[in-house]
């Protein structure tokens, strides 16, 4: 099991550059938990770039603010807030054959910073559980996180514990 803390600049498209390139690269299920884009316009971007969709399964956590859309088989909606409803739906792709897991991003956590706060290991609670499923499928999650949100406590905190993990 591998897992990653990329940092990425702000300036650039890393939605194409990285993240569907990573997708692309990835010859079996991928689970991709998004704050930023909703489940249509992932699987969108991922067919113009040739990839197969089938394989690709999302926990939309931008949608489900806007209106009340309806769960199926390949995406999930939830609010980015609700952790322990978006790692039970991250958990079940695991168990579907997903191996490689793709968190963006953490810095979109910080918008509900006040409902999800540091110090209370809420993240390493998240982290861990993911861990252990996948660690039985030996699979890879990367967690990404905008460079200018380093120095943010909840961000610092996720970092120390995932340097620990990797040791």
């Amino acid at each position: 099991m591998t897992i990653n803390l990329k940092f990425v600049s702000e300036k650039e498209d890393y939605f194409k550059k990285f993240i569907i390139k990573r997708i692309l690269k990835n010859k079996r299920k991928t689970c991709y938990i998004t704050f930023n884009k909703s489940c249509s316009s992932v699987q969108e971007t991922l067919v113009k770039s040739k990839g197969d969709v089938k394989r690709l399964y999302i926990v939309d956590g931008v949608t489900r603010l806007l209106k009340e859309p309806v769960d199926n088989e390949k995406c999930k909606f939830t609010k980015p807030y609700e952790l322990e409803d978006i790692k039970r739906h991250v958990i079940n792709f695991i168990s579907q054959g997903c191996n490689l897991i793709i968190f963006d991003s953490l810095s979109n956590l910080l918008t509900y910073e006040l409902m999800i706060p540091a110090g209370a290991g809420i993240i390493v609670k998240f982290i861990n559980d993911i861990n252990d499923e996948l660690m039985k499928k030996g699979g890879e999650i990367i967690f990404l996180c905008k460079s200018k949100d380093r120095k943010n406590l909840l961000i610092e905190e996720t970092e120390e514990y995932i340097k620990k993990i990797k040791k």
